[in-house]
């Protein structure tokens, strides 16, 4: 239902698509849009469009670093930023984000915590000293969000947000997750500081997909938004809806497949190169997404038809055989993926290529099957569009302090190993955001150039192209797309959905029209039977 005015609290019920997958906000395998949306709900930020969340920071910038720091940043946490289980934000949840992120692969954005050498703090943990080797110019993306390292630090990163999150520090906590019935409520923090709480008291999500159900819940109003994927028509559906907003956005997220560097069969540029070329961008697309018009085609695509046609791919053919095929992995909690995966295994497979698909967990992907070159390529949601901070994410080598903190992080959770041997600790392997496990020494000095902010966006373009026509690592594929419905009783941040700068992230400042509910709740006593 929408609302449960009999029990006094305010209510909004949103559809959203089957919940598949994990609900930790840094981890590629569980990246969506939902995920995405309700994490700007639920975890706090140190900064929100660029600018300081004042209700967790009193104060966030660069000081003068350190000695041997090329960068030091320090932030002030608000004296009442608390979890919502009365646990304070301290230094120990900015310590616990840098050394997991800079020792975990498939993760989002590595660069910026792979380069911070030490992290101290004081004043009873609210102040926190940040300490980079390199300068990173985009270092107000750092430590947003927030998770809450006293709950989710005693077991694996990979799993313990698999279907809950114990601690909230937005306007909202999660109340009670069943990802298996897809279904997630959430309810007002009643711990949260700021001064502007949440308006409306619960949130449900509910899991709809691009069927009827979802019209039908719309149309008798116990869905007042809908968040979704959009088929072919959906749109057209939901449009014909009375007392209903519809629009179609296009996301910052891409579809792309990243190619193995450590790959038996497309090790080598002259094979990757050639996968690139057999694919035909446009119709993989259309079979990822089940649709066929209004693609969100990444640049130069329609160009990759006449090519795919054309291309004889003699390298890769002579690198896979019977016994070894070439396997793109996809991991089948991601429905657009596996799709795409199964369409380029069928465009290799046709130039005389043995090609398999591997449907296994993201996680176990870059963390085991890619290192070891147990499968060739991965397909994933990238960045659509991204930044000096993301390229270095996805092109650099790993560190030594990722090498250090990954070797420390394996011996904690064996038992094994011994405290600082530097020699061993040097040789570990770990890939961070960086899925192909391409490593240059002078591509690394260029992404130091980039981090630090010392390479303008079109020169930034223009390597990165130059690196890719090379080296061929990335292949985007298409650009993810979410249908968005607002019934006209719903009060968000402007009376049009379409000025609306976010959808379902801003449902803190949602609330439903009271001449709405007052009608509604005397309708329902008018059916009670006497």
């Amino acid at each position: 239902m929408t609302t449960t005015e009999d029990e006094g609290r305010s209510r909004i019920d949103i559809g959203v698509d089957p919940l598949r997958t994990g609900l930790n906000p840094y981890l590629v395998g569980d990246t969506s849009s939902f995920l995405d949306d309700l994490s700007k709900l639920v975890f706090p930020r140190t900064f929100v469009g660029g600018e300081l969340n004042d209700e967790l920071l009193d104060w966030a910038g660069p000081v003068e670093p350190s000695e041997g720091a090329a960068q030091t940043l320090v932030y002030d946490i608000n004296d009442s930023a608390q979890w919502s289980d009365g646990t304070p934000i301290t230094g120990a949840d900015f310590v616990f984000l840098w050394r997991t992120l800079s020792a975990t692969n498939g993760v989002r954005s590595a660069a910026g915590y792979q380069q911070i050498t030490d992290v101290r703090v004081s004043e009873g943990g609210r102040r926190v000293e940040v300490d980079l080797a390199s300068k990173v110019a985009e270092w107000r993306r750092l430590f947003s969000p927030l998770l809450p390292s006293h709950v989710v630090s005693s077991g694996s990163f990979s799993t313990a947000m698999d279907e809950e999150i114990p601690a909230s520090a937005g306007k909202f906590l999660v109340a009670h997750a069943d990802p298996k019935r897809g279904a997630i409520e959430l309810n007002r923090n009643d711990r949260y500081w700021g001064d502007e709480p949440a308006k409306t008291e619960i949130i449900g999500f509910q899991e709809v997909g691009d069927g009827v159900d979802g019209l039908d819940q719309v149309r008798n109003t116990q869905l007042s938004f809908v968040n979704i994927a959009p088929g072919q028509t959906t749109e057209d559906a939901y449009r014909l809806v009375d007392g209903a907003q519809t629009r179609t956005i296009t996301t910052g997220r891409m579809l792309t497949l990243s190619a193995s560097t450590a790959s038996p069969v497309v090790g080598d540029a002259a094979a990757r190169r050639e996968l690139r070329e057999l694919i035909d961008v446009p119709e993989v697309a259309k079979l990822a997404t089940g649709r066929t018009e209004d693609l969100a085609l990444p640049a130069g695509a329609n160009r990759t038809s006449e090519r795919a046609a054309g291309s004889d791919p003699e390298a890769l053919r002579g690198a896979a055989s019977v016994e070894r095929p070439l396997t793109i992995a996809a991991d089948p909690r991601h429905p657009e993926a596996a799709r795409a995966a199964r369409a380029i295994v069928d465009l290799a497979a046709a130039k005389g290529i043995p090609a398999a698909v591997s449907s296994v967990d993201f996680t176990e992907a870059v963390e085991d099957l890619l290192p070891a070159g147990e499968v060739d390529a991965v397909l994933s949601w990238g960045v659509a569009s991204p930044t000096a901070l993301d390229v270095a994410s996805a092109y650099s080598c790993p560190t030594p302090e990722q090498r250090r903190l990954e070797a420390k992080s394996r011996d904690e959770e064996t038992g094994e190993g011994d405290e600082g041997d530097d020699e061993e600790a040097a040789a570990a392997d770990g890939w961070g955001s960086n899925l192909t496990g391409y490593c240059d020494e002078d591509t690394q000095q260029r992404l130091m150039a980039a981090l630090a902010g010392d390479m303008g966006d079109e020169e930034l373009a223009a390597f990165v192209a130059g690196l890719e026509d090379e080296e061929a690592l990335y292949t985007p594929i298409v650009g993810e797309q979410r249908l968005e419905v607002a019934r006209d009783e719903l009060h968000g941040p402007a009376e049009d959905l379409k000025d609306w700068p976010d959808g379902v992230g801003t449902a803190g400042e949602w609330e439903l029209d009271e001449e709405f509910l007052n009608n509604r709740a005397i309708l329902r006593k008018e059916q009670e039977p006497d």
